[in-house]
């Protein structure tokens, strides 16, 4: 939805800086193959990130730019329903990039304690394998509002608010 709004607490574990992250839906457009599509505009402590571009499926969101980069294929950022037990398997490459391969599994169901509310969540890990490294994320997701938490081995993202226009 144009306007929605999520404002994240994000955390260096490193060195334990915590930084503001907000992101809004900036717009609403049609892609070339004619599915509908959104941009979502980030800023941390008030510095532009690259903007995310998604085709909105009915029953997944499909990531198909961040900032100059093309995902080469488009993958799916999240599928819906998420049910305990799911795993699915994506492979994209940048341009010039080597591959880059993710591996989904569902966790679990379960509550999540945020701190604007408890939430029904489904705890979703995923690695990423790459020329780069190997890292694994483990992210919570909320119908209706998406990612409400994410920890790395380096980091943890947690919404500390929500609101739509």
């Amino acid at each position: 939805m144009l306007g929605a709004q999520w404002a994240y607490e994000n955390e260096d574990l490193q060195s334990g800086n915590t930084y503001d992250l907000h992101c809004t839906i900036s717009e609403l457009f049609e892609w070339p193959d004619q599915q509908p599509g959104s941009t979502r505009a980030c800023m941390q402590n008030g510095t532009a990130l690259l903007d995310a571009r998604y085709a909105l499926y009915p029953n997944r969101i499909e990531r198909r730019e961040n900032g100059m980069f093309v995902y080469e294929p488009p993958v799916d950022a999240f599928r819906v329903p998420l049910d305990v037990g799911d795993t699915w398997e994506t492979e994209f490459r940048f341009a010039g990039m080597s591959p880059v391969i993710e591996t989904w599994a569902v966790i679990a169901a379960e509550p999540i304690e945020l701190a604007f509310g408890t939430f029904d969540a489904v705890e979703v890990e995923y690695t990423s394998n790459s020329a780069a490294g190997t890292g694994v994320t483990t992210a919570w997701w909320v119908d209706g509002i998406g990612t409400v938490k994410s920890v790395t081995e380096t980091t943890r993202l947690e919404l500390v608010s929500f609101s739509l226009p």
